[in-house]
């Protein structure tokens, strides 16, 4: 975790035992990062209408009222005001609505697996285009992208976005392997030549479309 950005008139420690609650309920490495800093789930905190947006993060109801935590997209989904400049922020960021009200936001910097450098080396001596597909902020895939020498990179895409992007290659007359680990990768891991899924972190929808499972988590595998 890099900051907690928890808004005045907010408790933030019951702020944070809210979105590690909601966090639970998804395999996204986010989650797994907010587990890491809060700790245990709250068993007294009871969810109900839990529902993952594609492209967008979690919503749930507690205590009647409506929780969000996603990215921002997700809060212009819900009108939700915040008055953030996003685009100055350098890591990805997880921002949160509690009660119609924007609470605040967390932001947590990527950690580039050991070997991602060597995968991407190895498929370049191998004569392979590479691309990187995320939902994530354009400033952070731009970032990841210029540190393992990626050839082009997109940001900011939906799941939909993904596939589009997919389709453009293929169009062109070029095989497509894809890897990925979301739930919202699973569209895009169907439509590519050699889908691949990561076996650890992926989501059970990814696993299950996957051609190929990288059981280790390894991109160089």
């Amino acid at each position: 975790m890099q900051q907690v950005n928890i808004q005045s008139g907010f408790d933030e420690k019951e702020i944070l035992e809210l979105v590690n609650a909601l966090e639970s309920k998804s395999t996204h490495p986010v989650a797994t990062a907010i587990h890491q800093y809060v700790g245990d789930v709250n068993p007294k905190i009871e969810l109900t209408g839990v529902e993952e947006i594609a492209g967008h993060g979690l919503k749930a109801t507690v205590n009647g009222k409506e929780l969000l935590v996603g990215n921002f997209k997700l809060m212009s989904k819900f009108d939700i005001k915040h008055g953030v400049d996003v685009s100055s922020i350098v890591y990805t960021v997880i921002a949160i609505a509690y009660d119609k009200k924007f609470v605040g936001y967390i932001t947590i910097a990527d950690q580039i697996k050991d070997d991602a450098k060597t995968a991407i080396e190895q498929l370049h001596r191998l004569g392979v285009k590479t691309t990187l597909l995320s939902g994530d902020k354009s400033s952070v895939v731009n970032f990841v992208a210029k540190e393992l020498s990626i050839d082009n990179a997109f940001g900011d895409l939906l799941p939909e976005d993904k596939v589009n992007k997919v389709k453009e290659i293929k169009a062109r007359g070029e095989s497509v392997a894809f890897v990925g680990d979301g739930v919202n990768d699973a569209p895009v891991v169907a439509l590519s030549d050699a889908g691949i899924a990561m076996g650890g972190l992926g989501s059970d929808a990814t696993i299950e479309t996957a051609d190929i499972v990288i059981q280790d988590d390894r991109p160089s595998t």
